[in-house]
Protein backbone atom coordinates (compact mmCIF):
# COMPACT_ATOMS: atom_id res chain seq x y z
CA UNK A 1 0.00 0.00 0.00
CA UNK A 2 2.86 2.06 0.77
CA UNK A 3 3.82 2.23 -2.91
CA UNK A 4 0.82 2.24 -4.31
CA UNK A 5 0.83 5.59 -2.67
CA UNK A 6 3.66 6.59 -3.56
CA UNK A 7 5.47 7.10 -0.16
CA UNK A 8 8.87 5.58 -1.70
CA UNK A 9 9.11 7.94 -4.25
CA UNK A 10 11.86 10.01 -3.99
CA UNK A 11 13.22 8.49 -0.74
CA UNK A 12 17.00 7.20 -0.50
CA UNK A 13 18.59 4.09 0.00
CA UNK A 14 20.35 5.66 3.84
CA UNK A 15 22.61 2.57 4.61
CA UNK A 16 24.86 0.42 2.32
CA UNK A 17 26.61 -2.12 3.75
CA UNK A 18 29.26 -3.73 0.67
CA UNK A 19 28.44 -7.62 0.95
CA UNK A 20 25.59 -7.32 3.55
CA UNK A 21 22.79 -5.18 2.81
CA UNK A 22 21.29 -1.66 1.14
CA UNK A 23 18.50 -0.23 3.44
CA UNK A 24 15.70 2.41 2.54
CA UNK A 25 12.23 3.89 3.24
CA UNK A 26 12.76 6.27 5.61
CA UNK A 27 10.85 9.59 5.40
CA UNK A 28 13.90 10.98 7.37
CA UNK A 29 16.30 9.09 5.74
CA UNK A 30 18.53 8.44 8.88
CA UNK A 31 17.58 5.21 9.70
CA UNK A 32 14.87 6.56 12.14
CA UNK A 33 11.84 7.09 10.25
CA UNK A 34 8.59 5.43 9.65
CA UNK A 35 5.50 5.98 8.08
CA UNK A 36 3.32 6.80 11.51
CA UNK A 37 3.18 3.28 12.22
CA UNK A 38 4.36 0.40 12.74
CA UNK A 39 3.62 -3.50 11.99
CA UNK A 40 3.71 -6.60 13.28
CA UNK A 41 6.63 -9.05 12.22
CA UNK A 42 5.43 -12.19 10.12
CA UNK A 43 8.55 -14.29 10.81
CA UNK A 44 8.69 -17.00 7.74
CA UNK A 45 10.88 -19.64 6.64
CA UNK A 46 12.37 -17.71 3.46
CA UNK A 47 16.43 -17.76 3.22
CA UNK A 48 18.00 -14.01 3.20
CA UNK A 49 19.60 -14.92 -0.26
CA UNK A 50 21.35 -12.42 -2.92
CA UNK A 51 18.31 -10.33 -3.65
CA UNK A 52 16.19 -11.13 -0.81
CA UNK A 53 13.79 -7.99 0.21
CA UNK A 54 12.80 -7.90 3.70
CA UNK A 55 11.53 -5.60 6.38
CA UNK A 56 13.70 -3.71 8.76
CA UNK A 57 13.18 -3.16 12.32
CA UNK A 58 14.78 -2.75 15.15
CA UNK A 59 17.52 -5.01 16.14
CA UNK A 60 17.23 -6.12 20.01
CA UNK A 61 20.18 -6.10 22.05
CA UNK A 62 19.40 -9.59 23.38
CA UNK A 63 19.65 -11.10 19.88
CA UNK A 64 23.44 -10.53 19.84
CA UNK A 65 23.13 -13.92 22.39
CA UNK A 66 21.16 -15.80 19.52
CA UNK A 67 17.84 -15.06 21.25
CA UNK A 68 14.66 -14.47 19.34
CA UNK A 69 13.96 -10.71 19.45
CA UNK A 70 10.96 -9.50 22.18
CA UNK A 71 7.70 -8.18 20.73
CA UNK A 72 8.82 -4.34 21.23
CA UNK A 73 11.58 -4.94 18.98
CA UNK A 74 10.05 -7.73 16.42
CA UNK A 75 7.29 -5.66 15.75
CA UNK A 76 8.85 -2.54 14.84
CA UNK A 77 8.81 -2.70 11.35
CA UNK A 78 7.28 0.45 8.94
CA UNK A 79 8.22 1.39 6.11
CA UNK A 80 12.09 0.39 6.08
CA UNK A 81 13.53 -2.42 4.26
CA UNK A 82 16.46 -3.73 3.09
CA UNK A 83 18.26 -6.10 0.03
CA UNK A 84 20.19 -9.06 0.76
CA UNK A 85 23.84 -8.92 -0.77
CA UNK A 86 25.17 -12.08 0.36
CA UNK A 87 23.74 -15.27 2.25
CA UNK A 88 27.12 -15.86 3.98
CA UNK A 89 26.70 -12.84 5.47
CA UNK A 90 22.83 -12.46 6.07
CA UNK A 91 21.86 -16.45 6.95
CA UNK A 92 21.80 -15.30 10.73
CA UNK A 93 18.60 -12.89 9.83
CA UNK A 94 16.73 -16.02 9.00
CA UNK A 95 13.88 -16.65 10.95
CA UNK A 96 14.52 -13.07 12.67
CA UNK A 97 13.33 -11.28 9.65
CA UNK A 98 10.40 -10.52 7.70
CA UNK A 99 11.37 -11.75 4.13
CA UNK A 100 8.37 -10.83 1.95
CA UNK A 101 10.29 -10.39 -1.77
CA UNK A 102 12.91 -10.50 -4.28
CA UNK A 103 14.93 -8.70 -6.84
CA UNK A 104 14.25 -10.89 -10.08
CA UNK A 105 16.01 -8.40 -12.17
CA UNK A 106 18.27 -5.93 -11.25
CA UNK A 107 20.91 -6.90 -9.14
CA UNK A 108 23.60 -4.92 -11.09
CA UNK A 109 21.89 -1.45 -9.94
CA UNK A 110 21.72 -3.22 -6.37
CA UNK A 111 24.89 -3.86 -6.22
CA UNK A 112 25.99 -0.27 -7.78
CA UNK A 113 24.16 1.09 -4.70
CA UNK A 114 25.90 -1.13 -2.25
CA UNK A 115 29.15 0.33 -3.61
CA UNK A 116 28.18 3.74 -3.05
CA UNK A 117 30.86 5.96 -1.25
CA UNK A 118 30.77 6.06 2.29
CA UNK A 119 29.73 9.35 3.83
CA UNK A 120 29.51 8.50 7.46
CA UNK A 121 31.30 5.53 8.29
CA UNK A 122 29.36 4.99 11.97
CA UNK A 123 25.55 5.11 10.40
CA UNK A 124 27.40 3.22 6.79
CA UNK A 125 25.45 6.52 5.48
CA UNK A 126 26.44 6.72 1.83
CA UNK A 127 28.09 10.09 0.95
CA UNK A 128 25.37 11.12 -1.86
CA UNK A 129 22.43 8.97 -1.19
CA UNK A 130 21.39 6.35 -4.09
CA UNK A 131 17.36 8.45 -4.59
CA UNK A 132 14.74 5.83 -5.33
CA UNK A 133 12.73 7.40 -8.24
CA UNK A 134 9.17 5.24 -8.58
CA UNK A 135 8.81 2.25 -6.57
CA UNK A 136 6.01 0.17 -8.14
CA UNK A 137 4.74 -3.61 -7.07
CA UNK A 138 3.60 -5.06 -10.23
CA UNK A 139 1.20 -8.15 -10.01
CA UNK A 140 2.93 -11.75 -11.58
CA UNK A 141 0.06 -12.49 -14.18
CA UNK A 142 0.19 -15.26 -17.06
CA UNK A 143 1.22 -12.55 -19.52
CA UNK A 144 3.98 -11.05 -17.50
CA UNK A 145 5.59 -13.74 -14.92
CA UNK A 146 9.17 -13.18 -14.89
CA UNK A 147 9.37 -16.35 -12.94
CA UNK A 148 9.21 -18.12 -16.43
CA UNK A 149 11.89 -16.59 -18.01
CA UNK A 150 14.33 -17.24 -14.37
CA UNK A 151 13.06 -20.81 -14.35
CA UNK A 152 14.07 -21.65 -18.48
CA UNK A 153 17.74 -19.73 -17.60
CA UNK A 154 17.50 -22.19 -14.44
CA UNK A 155 16.84 -25.14 -16.39
CA UNK A 156 19.48 -24.13 -19.35
CA UNK A 157 22.30 -24.48 -16.57
CA UNK A 158 20.85 -27.62 -15.14
CA UNK A 159 21.02 -28.85 -19.10
CA UNK A 160 24.26 -27.81 -19.66
CA UNK A 161 26.18 -29.04 -16.70
CA UNK A 162 24.39 -32.52 -17.42
CA UNK A 163 26.09 -32.49 -20.62
CA UNK A 164 29.87 -31.69 -19.26
CA UNK A 165 31.83 -34.88 -19.41
CA UNK A 166 32.50 -36.01 -15.94
CA UNK A 167 35.88 -37.70 -15.63
CA UNK A 168 36.20 -41.15 -13.92
CA UNK A 169 36.92 -41.16 -9.92
CA UNK A 170 41.06 -41.13 -9.59
CA UNK A 171 41.85 -39.49 -13.05
CA UNK A 172 43.91 -36.62 -13.82
CA UNK A 173 41.38 -34.32 -14.66
CA UNK A 174 39.13 -35.61 -11.45
CA UNK A 175 37.94 -32.48 -8.76
CA UNK A 176 39.55 -29.57 -11.85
Amino acid sequence: SLASAGFYDGLTFHRTIPGFVIQGGDPRGDGTGNPGYTIPAEFNDRKHTDGVLSMARQGDPNERSGAMPRPQFADSAGSQFFVCLSYEQCKALDGKYTAFGRVVDGMPAVQKIANSPIGDPASNRPKNPPVMQKVQVLPVTSENNPYVALRAQFQARINASATQPVAPAGSKDAGD
